[in-house]
């Protein structure tokens, strides 16, 4: 649907979208992209997003992060906080 209607994917398994939308230029967000958006956005702070992102990874079902913090996320995709 995304592909023909030009919207966003939101996934944390880019295992499985990232080549497709890749191939089909269509624009994929992950949590950690979310997280960094609610920071930006200020309606989280970065104490917050870092719960948060602890939260996940050490959930009865983690999840797969990139990274541990926000800081460390912003330093792996040239962002500021």
């Amino acid at each position: 649907m995304a592909r023909f209607s030009k919207n966003i994917i939101a996934s944390n398994n880019w295992k499985d979208i990232k080549a497709y939308c890749e191939i089909h230029q269509i624009e994929y967000l992950s949590t950690m992209d979310f997280i960094y958006e609610a920071y930006q956005s200020k309606i989280l702070s970065l104490a917050e997003c870092d719960l948060m992102i602890y939260n996940l990874i050490t959930a009865k079902q983690p999840a797969k992060l990139p990274c541990k913090n926000l800081e460390e996320y912003c330093k792996m995709n040239g962002l500021t906080l």
